[in-house]
């Protein structure tokens, strides 16, 4: 590794507390949980995917890269199919 590179583990925490700073305020702003954590998750798992899978390697932890990557999209997905339909049912 170069001395000057972070740690991969820090930068990964790095994302993960932005899309908490991202969800905070998707709440401040819409007063609205349900959509708040919707946000959490889907941009924690766009960084899980995109920056977790070095820590997931050097910390060998594959068993939560294959969850970050089979696992979270589909609950994900399901999340928002859910918030949508509530959603629509509101404004009927």
């Amino acid at each position: 590794m170069c001395d000057v590179c972070p740690d991969p583990i820090s930068v990964y925490f790095f994302f993960l507390g932005a899309s908490a700073v991202v969800s905070i305020l998707v709440f401040i702003f819409t007063r609205n949980l349900k959509l708040s954590l919707l946000w959490l998750s889907v941009l924690a798992n766009i960084f899980s995917i995109t920056d977790g899978r070095s820590v997931f390697r050097v910390y060998d932890i594959l068993w939560l890269a294959y969850l970050v990557v089979f696992v979270w999209p589909i609950l994900n997905i399901i999340f928002i199919i859910l918030y949508v339909r509530r959603k629509k049912d509101k404004q009927d």
